[in-house]
């Protein structure tokens, strides 16, 4: 996959879902480990999907492909309305 690239690929890990976008990449579901060898390839997989991501992004981030992205604020506690 051209991770970050291009808004036509997605891949599938157990119950995930890895979409590619330009400059984004979003993970949509769950995924649930069992103490069997089904589940070890399964993470493998994972992993092997999260290293390719991670390079592909140094690699984006080295080239200025895209902006800086925009720094999340940091949430703000409010007392609960109900106690």
């Amino acid at each position: 996959m051209d991770y970050f690239r291009n808004d036509t690929e997605a891949a599938t890990v157990g119950g995930l879902t890895i979409e590619n976008g330009i400059g984004d990449v979003s993970v949509h579901g769950s995924l649930s480990f069992k103490a069997d060898g089904a589940s070890l390839e399964m993470l493998r997989a994972l992993q092997r999907r999260l290293s390719d991501m991670e390079i592909a992004l140094a690699s984006v981030i080295e080239e200025g492909a895209f902006e800086e992205a925009v720094g999340v604020q940091a949430l703000e506690t409010i007392a609960n309305p109900f106690d």
